[in-house]
């Protein structure tokens, strides 16, 4: 059985998208595990393993990035993937993934400065990644199963993400060196 031209286009597409974020990620994690730099913030990342990972897993670009490779692992293995919770994962990803790009350009980019691996990695999760899921979407949709409904619940992972925000340690999780735990009770104020 011969697959189609545009299909055969969009698992190329997808998994070189895929291979690109995946590989990102790996290294991203291999960086943070090894106290290397983060690229997501620049910074030099200490602390114990648990308190780095729950940190690098807190970025909203990783995960963005997690979802664009899960969503472009499917479509590799079946490119005309469709169903209700499908749409909403597929619609969440490409929203997730352009408002990493768009924040990390308009707002952060200025003020981290990375270098080496870290700055490939930069280039890979916030300037490579958004725009060539943007354009998979475009060219090879599923741009006509979007309808309200789908684009309201795929909002709202978004902002249950966002809205809930607080400073490190100010709410919910703690980091410290020695170990990650539930806050005991949410503050902003710092006790002496």
């Amino acid at each position: 059985m011969r697959i189609p031209a545009m299909e055969q286009s969009s698992r190329l597409w997808h998994l070189l998208l895929f291979l690109v974020v995946t590989i990102a990620l790996a290294a991203q994690a291999v960086l943070v595990l090894t106290d290397g730099t983060d690229a997501n913030s620049g910074t030099h990342v200490t602390g114990d393993t648990v308190a780095r990972l729950v940190r690098l897993f807190s970025y909203f670009t990783i995960d963005s990035n997690i979802l664009v490779a899960v969503c472009c692992a499917a479509l590799v293995l079946n490119a005309a993937r469709d169903s209700r919770v499908w749409r909403v994962l597929r619609l969440d990803a490409l929203l997730s993934i352009a408002v990493t790009g768009l924040v990390f350009a308009l707002l952060l980019a200025p003020h981290i400065h990375l270098t080496g691996t870290a700055l490939y990695l930069t280039v890979a999760l916030h300037y490579i990644a958004p725009p060539a899921a943007l354009v998979g979407w475009l060219l090879f949709g599923p741009r006509a199963q979007t309808d309200g409904r789908t684009l309201v619940t795929a909002l709202r992972r978004t902002a249950c993400w966002a809205c809930p925000r607080r400073p490190p340690g100010s709410c919910g999780w703690r980091c410290s060196t020695a170990r990650v735990r539930p806050a005991r009770r949410c503050s902003t104020r710092t006790r002496s």
